[in-house]
């Protein structure tokens, strides 16, 4: 019964028995090649082990399953920055878009992956998207103004992370942003409350 040990591996893993948990979701990939929920979850759980190769085979082979497995795409997109293969994975995160096109995660991860290759004006449309697509979050808003910040544009940098602080008054990225642009122009005042801010959330 493949899903019984698919649910069963899920609550090994959140107990923390993580080899207990591989085990049952391989059994329930060995019973049912066609559950990709386990075969997402094994990969994931190899990934975070550092075993890529078979990380990469399983997500492959559960998107050959099921074309359409969102958690699919973004595992293998995940495994091909980690990597550090940028390019496959802003190919892998833009597959997810077509079929997801407000998919926040996948904007967000397909604009690091282009932020690392220097193709600064494209992460810029994927964070602009994610902003769009959930203005609740408070990672878009960051990493644009991070953009902004580098271009020595701090007036539209603070005012996106300052749209961070709005939608998660909890982020500690955009209190120490905030600080950082501050102290850049010798506003020191502002600048030690924004750290201040930024220490009291973590």
């Amino acid at each position: 019964y493949a899903v019984a040990h698919y649910n069963l591996g899920m609550t090994l893993e959140k107990k923390g028995e993580k080899e207990a948990a591989a085990r049952h979701y391989r059994t329930a990939v060995d019973i049912s090649p066609v559950l990709v929920e386990a075969r997402v979850s094994l990969a994931k759980m190899l990934l975070d082990a550092g075993d890529f190769p078979a990380a990469r085979l399983h997500y492959q082979a559960a998107l050959a399953e099921d074309p359409e497995f969102g958690p699919a795409y973004e595992g293998l997109g995940s495994l091909y920055a980690k990597t550090g293969d940028f390019e496959a994975a802003v190919r892998v995160f833009n597959q997810l878009l077509e079929r997801d096109p407000g998919n926040y995660t996948a904007h967000v991860n397909a604009g690091l992956a282009l932020k690392r290759l220097g193709r600064l004006d494209a992460a810029a449309g994927h964070f602009k998207k994610a902003a769009d697509s959930d203005p609740k979050r408070a990672e878009a808003y960051v990493q644009l103004g991070s953009l902004y910040a580098a271009r020595g544009e701090s007036e539209q940098a603070m005012a996106l992370f300052r749209k961070a602080v709005d939608a998660v008054p909890d982020s500690y990225e955009a209190h120490l942003k905030i600080g950082i642009e501050h102290a850049r122009k010798s506003e020191m005042a502002p600048a030690v409350e924004a750290f201040r801010r930024a220490a009291a959330v973590r």
